[in-house]
């Protein structure tokens, strides 16, 4: 890229994960989403490339999920192809060989993440010396075999994988649905439709505990679908989250009022959002001391970050 071109920060884009970290903590907000901007370049400052550095860091929920995501992605497409149902002690090896080389660049190869940190892997905890809590590895041990084996189980594979009629649209693509001036990210883990019915079918797979916020998620996808695919009516829209480690779903039908009040959370949080923005066009937001440090000092000890605020 010209250096006489490169925007100092990035475009704007809302998605529920930029909401909830304005909402933990303003600071966190402003590295993780416009100070860290350009620190993967070699003539960005040591400070920009310092935050960006931190931004990578992630946390062993946050890996095994990802890798897990990975997995059911590349089962799915290949039952696609094959018609071969997978295996749980198949979908675990997979697993774990990504978390022990996950674990491997974060013990041994601290180095080439420090020049390279979108192409590594460095744990939080390691990174602060803390090394991985006993206790939340073999959580993490005991989650792989609950949810590898819930997989073939949950209700969306045996819909797909049963006999139906069902065509898959789409697997884990990043997409951007525009909303008045703003850009929602939305990325859905499965979208199928029931040929014989004319349903369709949004799944999100979840390896955590339930949250407040997924049916909001699942509403999103449920709009974007019915722009995306002109789909007459929101009622003809399933939304579905598998929660993997209980081996259980929950399963929606929406209503009109339902995008009316998601609708009006997206705007009250975009508004919140460009009151930390001096031009609101340019997405360039105020000095950093503008944005506040968080007065839950819970949300710290969790936080990339917390290097650069002395807590």
């Amino acid at each position: 890229m010209n250096p006489a071109t490169r925007s100092a920060f990035p475009g704007f884009a809302w998605s529920l994960s930029r909401q909830k970290t304005l909402a933990e903590c303003p600071r966190r907000y402003a590295y993780e989403y416009y100070f860290s901007h350009n620190g993967w370049l070699a003539d960005a400052s040591e400070e920009t490339k310092r935050i960006y550095r931190l931004k990578k860091l992630t946390s062993l929920e946050m890996f095994f999920g990802s890798s897990l995501h990975n997995v059911i992605q590349n089962a799915i497409s290949n039952y696609s192809k094959s018609r071969k149902i997978p295996r749980p002690d198949d979908l675990v090896r997979l697993v774990r060989s990504s978390l022990n080389a996950a674990y491997i660049d974060s013990t041994r190869h601290y180095g080439l993440w420090f020049d390279k940190p979108s192409r590594y892997t460095m744990f939080r905890d390691v990174y602060y010396g803390d090394g991985l809590p006993p206790d939340k590895i073999e959580e993490i041990r005991s989650r792989i075999g609950a949810c590898a084996e819930s997989f073939p189980k949950s209700k969306t594979f045996r819909e797909i994988s049963g006999g139906r009629n069902v065509r898959l649209m789409e697997l884990e693509r990043f997409r951007t649905l525009p909303f008045a001036d703003v850009d929602v990210v939305v990325v859905m883990d499965i979208v199928y439709r029931d040929r014989d019915t004319g349903r369709w079918v949004v799944a999100d797979w979840k390896t955590g505990k339930e949250s407040a916020e997924d049916r909001t998620q699942l509403a999103l996808y449920a709009m974007y679908l019915q722009k995306l695919y002109d789909i007459p009516s929101i009622r003809d829209i399933t939304i579905r989250n598998e929660y993997l480690a209980t081996g259980t779903w929950r399963e929606y039908k929406l209503e009109p009022i339902d995008v009316d009040n998601t609708l009006y959370v997206l705007e009250r949080s975009v508004m919140e959002m460009r009151r930390y923005m001096e031009d609101i066009d340019g997405n360039v937001p105020y000095e950093l001391e503008a944005f506040p440090l968080t007065e839950y000092t819970r949300h710290c000890e969790r936080c990339n970050f917390k290097e650069l605020c002395g807590r």
